[in-house]
């Protein structure tokens, strides 16, 4: 998951999540794309998996946080079927 799709959102209303308590390792394009270039032209990465995560695990209590602390306030609003597909 890309930060952007969430950082987009800040001050612009309610933020529809199918997390509930989860909690998301995000990072940023640039970083996801450096990574696909390197996997793609350098030895040694054939047949290989690579899971892409960014260094810390966040959840939308934090990101509530961090968006009022911005002074962009976002609303965290629990997608219902999406959460009953869990």
């Amino acid at each position: 998951m890309c930060h952007e799709n969430y950082t987009r959102a800040l001050g612009h209303g309610p933020v529809v999540t199918a997390a509930g308590d989860g909690r998301i390792a995000g990072t940023v394009r640039d970083d996801l794309a450096q990574a696909a270039v390197i996997a793609l032209t350098a030895p040694g990465h054939e047949n290989a998996v690579h899971e892409l995560t960014g260094p810390r695990a966040w959840g939308f209590d934090e990101f509530v946080a961090l968006a009022a602390i911005l002074g962009r306030p976002a609303t965290p609003v629990e997608d219902a079927v999406r959460s009953a597909l869990r």
